[in-house]
């Protein structure tokens, strides 16, 4: 990214967020640095009796896209609007399509026809490298995100379990996610979820080949 392109990303946050809320964001990134890229790696095996997706509640859906035309233009305005406030609206669009193009899915779950929650799946492989062999079988759930207004209401969750058990009707076995160590309202969520935390691991590259070191939960 181009010192332009950063200043004014700079410029929109504080716009948005004011010049307190900028000075809390450097100094939670500074928190999270020390973490650096240590993630913890939850997985989940999802037996027989978990493949059928749990009944949304009136007004709730959820609505999977496959590729970037099938997002329909009103959601698409959505995220790109929610996430283009900092990132600049171009980007996210860039984002969008990388995503599908790599082979992603990403889910929306929609409340009264406003996106609530949405989450990004693979399977096979992942967008990036991932931190354990992938095999035909497996499913990364990953980006998950809950706007601001519709937090502390449970969809991530119910939007996961949805996620599971759709795609282990379709034969997927192994599910897998990963945290930020610094994340710590995500990681009570995932504790309240199926999915095991079995280890923590941190990914770095060394002379072009990517590198993790694990430690076993």
């Amino acid at each position: 990214m181009s010192i332009g392109s950063q200043l004014r990303r700079t410029g929109r946050y504080v716009k948005a967020q004011g010049l307190a809320g900028f000075l809390r964001r450097c100094a939670q990134i500074l928190w999270r640095s020390t973490l650096g890229s240590k993630v913890a790696l939850f997985c989940h095996e999802p037996a027989e009796n978990e493949r059928d997706a749990p009944r949304q509640p009136e007004g709730h859906a959820v609505v999977r896209c496959r590729r970037r035309e099938g997002l329909s233009e009103s959601d698409a305005e959505t995220l790109v609007a929610q996430r283009g406030r900092y990132r600049g609206r171009d980007a996210v669009e860039r984002y969008l399509k990388a995503r599908f193009i790599k082979g992603a899915e990403l889910w929306l779950l929609k409340v009264n026809d406003r996106i609530a929650c949405f989450v990004w799946s693979t399977r096979g492989a992942m967008v990036s490298p991932f931190y354990v062999p992938l095999t035909a079988n497996d499913v990364v759930v990953f980006d998950i995100e809950t706007f601001s207004e519709f937090r502390g209401r449970g969809f991530a969750g119910s939007l996961t379990a949805h996620v599971v058990a759709s795609l282990a009707k379709e034969g997927a076995r192994r599910f897998y996610m990963t945290v930020k160590l610094w994340n710590g309202p995500s990681l009570q969520a995932l504790r309240k979820t199926r999915f095991n935390r079995v280890a923590t691991a941190r990914k770095f590259s060394l002379l072009g080949r990517n590198i993790t070191i694990w430690r076993k939960e």
